[in-house]
């Protein structure tokens, strides 16, 4: 992985390698491979470094429509890192904040690797087209990604929005529970 994030340190200052690091990597790489199983066996592993990463939770009835409208847009931006994660969930009615509440859900997430800790990777640009891509299609937002959604998007796309806030408020009169990321969200 030495090697990966070291090119991925070139492309900072030549962006069009990065196409060429991803074909690279999938040649050496090279497995492609298929799972089911429980998301804390699937999903626990190390990320090998540090990326700035978008993920939203798409109706599966949209998700043909937005991956393809994704492709289009990778193939416009060559300096899109690989890769690009799929995966499904079905339908919950537990939470009323959860992406997957009262759906089956595609989640669709990017990332843009920050080799050696950079911070200064450009990737803002690719993620806003990401980002506009997924809402136009019902898509929300997960919630420990980074992501642009504040109350006023926030309450359009989640159904029990308002009763969730009635009940927090219930629970939490002082927020004692709320950080500055989330009270930016909530307000």
């Amino acid at each position: 992985y030495h090697l990966l994030e070291i090119l991925f340190l070139f492309s900072l200052y030549i962006p069009r390698l990065v196409r060429y690091i991803n074909n690279i990597y999938i040649k050496l790489d090279g497995r492609s491979c298929h799972k089911i199983d429980r998301c804390d066996k699937l999903f626990n592993f190390d990320c090998l470094f540090l990326q700035f990463a978008s993920e939203w939770a798409i109706p599966l009835d949209q998700s043909v429509s937005c991956l393809v409208q994704l492709e289009k847009l990778m193939e416009q931006n060559t300096s899109v890192h690989f890769s690009i994660e799929i995966r499904f969930s079905k339908d919950e009615d537990l939470s009323y904040l959860s992406p997957a509440y009262k759906r089956k859900t595609c989640w669709i997430n990017t990332v843009s690797y920050r080799p050696f800790g950079v911070t200064q990777v450009e990737h803002r640009t690719f993620f806003a087209a990401f980002e506009s891509i997924c809402y136009k299609h019902d898509g929300r937002p997960h919630w420990a990604k980074e992501h642009p959604l504040k109350n006023e998007h926030l309450s359009e796309l989640y159904p029990q929005w308002n009763l969730f806030h009635q009940k927090r408020k219930e629970f939490d009169p002082n927020d004692l529970f709320i950080n500055d990321c989330v009270r930016n969200m909530f307000s």
